[in-house]
């Protein structure tokens, strides 16, 4: 796990110098220190649980001085412990490092407590804005060409068709739009 770390060092260049496997080191170091993974330096990838493997990826990315950050569904395959989790460590490289991070993701439920903004695509068109501005029944029905509900409960939101199948087993089992 280490080498996968510390291949991304200094990318633009092949082989290292021996003067440079100091600093290749120390940066590696740090990269896994900034995601508490120090202790995984000895591992190898296959491992590793998939909230491990997103921390060793995010260290990658940080073995080299960066002011974005771009992760592609990176709680895909985690349970909601590790999704918290790795949601703590991601906001507090934005707030220590200044960072900007720029994610995709299906499920936005987890996301929504961190989200300082929100790109929406769906069907080719998009909606950007704050949280509130973007995931709402209009904006959402507007995107998808189609009645879409948005339930909001104990701070979770909940996007479903207004209507059809999943709308109907909603109001079914007691769960609409309007009661939460």
């Amino acid at each position: 796990m280490y080498s996968f770390v510390a291949a991304a060092w200094r990318a633009e260049r092949w082989g290292v110098t021996l003067r440079e496997r100091a600093a290749r080191r120390d940066a590696v170091a740090r990269a896994l220190a900034a995601v508490d993974a120090q202790a995984l330096a000895g591992r190898a990838m296959e491992q590793l649980s998939g909230g491990e493997r997103q921390r060793v990826c995010i260290a990658q990315a940080l073995v080299n001085p960066v002011e974005l950050l771009l992760l592609d569904e990176p709680l895909a395959n985690l349970d909601p412990r590790a999704q918290l989790a790795l949601l703590q460590l991601i906001r507090r490289l934005c707030e220590q490092r200044r960072l900007c991070v720029l994610l995709s993701a299906h499920d936005i439920n987890p996301l929504l407590p961190v989200m300082d903004r929100v790109l929406y695509l769906a069907g080719g068109r998009g909606r950007i804005g704050s949280v509130d501005e973007v995931v709402n029944a209009e904006a959402l029905s507007a995107l998808y060409g189609m009645p879409i509900g948005v339930a909001r409960h104990d701070g979770y939101v909940f996007i479903h068709p207004a209507r059809g199948f999943m709308a109907e087993s909603a109001a079914h089992c007691g769960h609409d739009s309007h009661r939460c």
